[in-house]
């Protein structure tokens, strides 16, 4: 702890007691703030309603509101088309997809393709049949197929 000096202590006496506040002229005072609040707020409330009072009156003639319902309508219907335009592309990109796998596809298929024509076929059939009957089997390979086909 600290030491007290003697100037300290004198000054602790030489101070005054605080005399006790009135509390009629305190009830007073804050009865005149009080009062003036209310009618500041009185006018702020006057002042916001005709702010609002002119806000709608602004604009809501009939014309106005119904080109407001015409404007607001055109962009639904504008949203709508851009829409329903994403899906036509879409199914567009779908189907060159599909495009482009079935030429893939067949492309794929015609370089495992042997034969070009359909006389080419015939022809390689009637060589397997001729080759069929006029050579025989082995054993090891009809044990396998016992239908002879």
């Amino acid at each position: 702890m600290q030491a007290v000096d003697d100037e300290t202590l004198k000054d602790v006496d030489k101070l005054k007691p605080v005399p006790r506040p009135n509390e009629d002229e305190l009830k007073e005072k804050i009865e005149e703030v009080n009062k003036k609040i209310s009618l500041l707020q009185a006018r702020l409330v006057t002042i916001k309603e005709s702010l609002d009072a002119r806000e709608t009156g602004r604009g809501e003639t009939p014309e106005v509101q119904m080109s407001k319902n015409r404007m607001n309508n055109s962009k639904t219907e504008a949203r709508r088309l851009a829409q329903e335009r994403r899906n036509i592309y879409d199914q567009i990109n779908a189907a060159d997809a599909l495009r482009k796998q079935q030429q893939e596809l067949t492309q794929r298929l015609k370089s495992q393709l042997m034969y070009f024509s359909v006389e080419d076929v015939d022809r390689k059939i009637k060589v397997l049949e001729h080759q069929q009957q006029t050579t025989s089997m082995p054993v090891k390979e009809e044990k396998k197929n016992p239908r002879g086909d």
